[in-house]
């Protein structure tokens, strides 16, 4: 999931993108509570999540943690805007990932955060530099 900048709209601190790493918060009690406030406050408002992350946190917590973890999170996940992957991101992702290291996924949440304006909250290494970026330690 990710949120818009303070500078676009007043905010609580949570980003969607969070919800990408979902299966690593469910396994590390530290994490998972680092991020409950970002998690407990998303909505339309105030969050969005790339179609990807939907993907990713369903097809990571069905293999791990079961089916009905899989859809429980996957109905947190509906409480936020959903932005869909339109050819116009796939294009900005695609350039991020070649001017990047970023795999596929990051570069379209990436490309989905720039195009939103919004800020990305995350555990993943892989952002950790990127100025959208808001790092939570493992």
């Amino acid at each position: 999931m990710l949120t818009p900048t303070q500078s676009e709209t007043k905010r609580t601190d949570f980003d969607p993108n969070r919800l990408i790493r979902l299966d690593r918060i469910l396994h590390r009690r530290s994490l998972a509570s680092a991020y409950a406030k970002y998690i407990e406050a998303a909505n339309e408002e105030n969050s969005i999540t790339p179609t990807i992350v939907i993907y990713e946190v369903y097809k990571k917590l069905k293999n791990t943690k079961g089916e009905q973890n899989a859809l429980e999170a996957y109905a947190q996940i509906t409480r936020t805007k959903i932005i869909e992957l339109t050819a116009k991101l796939s294009l900005e992702a695609a350039e991020i990932s070649q001017s990047t290291s970023l795999g596929m996924a990051d570069s379209i949440v990436l490309a989905t955060a720039r195009s939103c304006n919004a800020q990305i909250i995350t555990s993943d290494l892989h952002l950790k530099d990127i100025k959208e970026t808001k790092f939570i330690n493992k």
